[in-house]
């Protein structure tokens, strides 16, 4: 007679042995992965739910996780080798190829942070990556181009070798218009070899009778490795016809030169620098004044721009403070002026992003010639409004969106100004749109801005292009 304590082990046993045959059911039907990182997502390719793997469902399986891994720039990957159990489970072992080694020649200095700019040892080799990488040490390095040969070891890993062409010649074309000066076209030249720079611009305005200007520079730099110092040498010239106040269609002639020595320190995307500067005037139809020395002191220049370390526009973040102290032969007595600019660039999700963007002008001389007009390059929200001011200030906000990626943006815009006059401060609120095409070699910016309290028709259509020649 079979008792009760028999009946509870029978039951416990037949449990056990269902319990048993449903794992051993799993197992037949599970997917074992070797030396994956889990870098790329296939759990909805190797979440099969089936009684038995045939080989046809296996090889399917492989080719489609392989197609995910190359599909993500894992270009490298593949699938070694692949083991079935008797019971339709599969092994599958991965090779994630991580870069082994990376040499770079061309460059005639910094090599070491080069390599380590193209590709980092140790990690896993990705095709997207590296092309992200070396679109940013072309232009941090001012590379005309980088050729790159991807070799495998017996072990399977990636061997980089890279070879770079510097750029030794670079013509640089650019034409804007302004509000005050018209179309404005510039041409620049850049001799570069070993780190050394040395260049000049010119600048004049077309079509333009009363306010004009034409302009030039000299500069060079001596050898500009990064953490280091460096030797700048550069001269200034500028020759304009300006008005003296308002809409005034009084005009005088100013000319000047301006030279300037300092040392510069750099330490990644950030840089300051020391210049011993002065400003030679000589002025024509100005009332009481020919000329003089108006401004020998002291600059000192601070700047951060990471623009050179991000693929994404959306990403960059750059500041520029540049203050002068010294001397005014013209005026007797200290002279102070003072430029601020920066863009802080936030991404909000994919393809759009905020961009704060400002800044600000101060000069402390209270002669017209020092002053500058409002409605300029950095303000033209007015057209044919020729107010001049001694402090302005500027704050924007932009939503932009990416509408080719990395090539087109679209954005809205405000802006509010603060500035002074003779009767006292002033604000001004302008709205408006703009649009950015940008290129390995060629940009392109163009927006309107108006003041929101006058006629839309009367704010101003601004554009500048810059192409470079190597």
């Amino acid at each position: 007679m079979i008792n009760g304590k028999t009946v509870i082990v029978l039951i416990m046993l037949l449990f056990t042995a269902l319990y048993n045959n449903s794992e051993a059911a799993d197992d037949s039907t599970s997917i074992i992965i070797n030396g994956s990182s889990r870098v790329v997502d296939i759990c909805d390719i190797t979440g099969r739910n089936s009684e038995k793997l045939t080989e046809s469902d296996i090889r399917k399986i492989c080719a489609l996780i392989t197609e995910r891994y190359h599909s993500k720039g894992y270009i490298a990957f593949s699938i070694k080798r692949v083991v079935m159990n008797r019971n339709g489970g599969v092994e599958l072992f991965f090779n994630e190829p991580v870069v082994a080694g990376v040499t770079v020649s061309g460059i005639s200095d910094r090599k070491v942070e080069a390599v380590d700019i193209l590709y980092r040892k140790g990690e896993l080799f990705n095709e997207y990556k590296l092309k992200e990488n070396i679109s940013v040490l072309k232009r941090r390095y001012n590379l005309r181009k980088i050729n790159i040969t991807i070799n495998r070891g017996e072990d399977g890993n990636i061997f980089l070798e890279a070879h770079a062409v510097e750029k030794n010649n670079e013509i640089e074309t650019v034409i804007y218009n302004s509000p005050v000066y018209g179309i404005v076209p510039e041409l620049k030249y850049r001799f570069i070899y070993g780190g050394l720079t040395a260049g000049l611009s010119m600048a004049s305005s077309l079509n333009q009778e009363d306010r004009t200007i034409n302009s030039g520079s000299l500069f060079f730099n001596s050898d500009n490795t990064p953490g280091d110092k460096f030797f700048i040498l550069s001269a200034d010239v500028h020759d304009k016809k300006d008005s003296f106040y308002g809409n005034d269609e009084l005009i005088y002639r100013h000319k000047s030169v301006s030279p300037e020595t300092g040392l510069c320190f750099t330490d990644g995307p950030s840089s300051m620098a020391f210049f011993i500067a002065g400003t030679v005037d000589e002025l024509t139809d100005y009332p009481g004044k020919s000329g003089g020395i108006s401004f020998s002191g002291l600059r000192l220049k601070l700047n951060y721009d990471n623009g050179s370390y991000k693929i994404d526009y959306s990403d960059v973040t750059s500041g520029e403070i540049d203050f002068y102290s010294g001397w005014s032969f013209i005026e007797k007595r200290f002279s102070e002026k003072l430029k601020i600019s920066y863009i802080f660039n936030y991404p909000l999700f994919s393809g759009l992003f905020f961009s704060l963007n400002g800044n600000l002008l101060y000069i402390s001389d209270k002669e017209r010639f020092s002053h500058f007009y409002v409605y300029d390059r950095l303000f033209p929200c007015r057209d044919e409004d020729y107010s001049i001011a001694s402090f302005r200030n500027v704050c924007g906000g932009n939503i932009a969106y990416e509408v080719l990626d990395r090539t087109i943006y679209i954005s809205s815009c405000i802006k509010w100004g603060l500035y002074n006059s003779d009767s006292g401060s002033k604000n001004i609120f302008a709205a408006g749109m703009g649009l950015i095409f940008t290129s390995e070699n060629v940009k392109f910016e163009m927006s309107w801005l108006n003041d929101i309290k006058y006629n839309i028709r009367e704010g101003f259509l601004t554009f500048s292009a810059t192409a470079v020649y190597l």
